[in-house]
């Protein structure tokens, strides 16, 4: 929020547009990079194809990230809680 509100005070909505588009495709192609290793090594690893690892990955990411911020921080804390106590 700050760096959002910043921008747009330093550069206007053109600026913040061009903010957008910078972590729109850097949060991109991080996810693209994940899902195509997990692909690779789970088709590699079990009798799926490719292809199918990788629809079920998007998929199931999509689903995950659309559940919003705070219901992924409230199901992840008892798990890292116990991963690392």
């Amino acid at each position: 929020q700050i760096l959002a509100a910043f921008v747009q005070y330093r550069f206007g909505t053109a600026g913040s547009l061009l903010l957008a588009v910078v972590i729109t495709l850097a949060c991109l192609t991080t996810a693209v990079g994940l899902i195509s290793a997990c692909g690779a090594f789970f088709s590699r690893e079990f009798p799926v194809s490719y292809q199918q690892v990788v629809w079920v990955f998007t998929i199931f990411c999509m689903a995950v990230a659309n559940q919003g911020l705070d219901s992924l921080i409230q199901v992840s804390i008892p798990v890292l809680v116990g991963l690392y106590p």
